[in-house]
Order: C-alpha cells, then structure tokens, then sequence
C-alpha cells in the first residue's frame, strides 16, 4: 500500500489532526499510530524498537533525553528567574506512538496553544499513561542553519550507526 499524502495546516497540530482523520481502524484490534516530524531526521531502527515496543503497553510512547543544561524559569514578572532542577526535566523527541483509537479520540479536541507534540494533545484528553523511552541524542531537530552542519557531521562520522 504506497502512502497517502494529505494536506498539512497551519499548525502541527493541524498537519497530524488532518493525517489521523484520514486513518481508519478496527475498533477489535489494537492499532499503533506514529509521528514522526521531518525535522528529526536521523531517528534509527532500535529507537522506533522501543517506542513501539512500549506504546502496545501504554496509551503512548515518546523518546526522550536527559536535558544537560542548566535552566532558570523565569518568574510571572518576566524578569526574574530561579533555578529548575534539570534532573527531573527530559527533552522530548519524535517519532511518537500512540494507540490508535485514542490518538483519534484525543484528536477531537479543539486546538491549544499549548499542544506541541502529539503526547500533549493525548494528555489533553485525559490519557497520561505516556511511556517515555531512551531516545537518542543524535536524533537532532534541524530548525537553525547550524543544525544541518551537525547532522551532516553525524551522517559523515556514524553512518552505520544503530543505537
């Protein structure tokens, strides 16, 4: 069955909520969407592995990685800041894999601004059993011209790589 291209929106929100109106699935049989953003491109086999290993056990499965730097969150006045114990925080990552029904349930939703990623949308919705799984570090968002310098050193460097 080759891909079936739709039309993405203004948001993200509204790119996947086009794409999972299209998908029709068996209510009998449990389903596994994912997402995955083409932002990311250097995901690997042993990470989708393990996010659709845990996403059969769970409402939902997201990569994430330990966050290494230092933050502050700033105050209500927008001025001053106090610190944020970084041990407890994980940068999010995609492909994300949730089960079906409930992604499309969770996608009925009106859009908030504070949906950005698919993991907040099924929070939204009441489904909070989200596993999170190893993700990987090199799976890089390319959003600034630098990114693409990264990635291609990752590409040159790794181009087996497969954890």
């Amino acid at each position: 069955m080759s891909p079936r291209v739709v039309t993405g929106g203004s948001t993200r929100w509204e790119s996947v909520k086009n794409a999972v109106d299209t998908i029709v699935l068996d209510p009998m049989l449990k389903s596994v969407i994912t997402v995955h953003d083409g932002a990311r491109p250097l995901i690997n086999r042993p990470m989708i592995e393990r996010i659709m290993t845990a996403a059969c056990n769970a409402s939902g499965a997201i990569p994430t990685v330990a966050v290494s730097d230092s933050l502050r969150m700033l105050d209500d006045d927008g001025v001053n800041s106090h610190p944020v114990d970084r041990q407890r925080l994980r940068a999010v990552q995609t492909p994300q894999a949730f089960d079906g029904m409930k992604l499309k349930q969770a996608y009925t939703l009106p859009y908030e601004p504070g949906f950005t990623d698919d993991a907040s949308v099924m929070a939204a919705a009441g489904y909070t059993d989200i596993t999170l799984v190893e993700g990987d570090p090199h799976n890089i968002k390319i959003t600034l011209p630098d990114d693409l310098a990264i990635a291609s050193l990752y590409l040159r460097n790794e181009p087996t790589k497969e954890s």
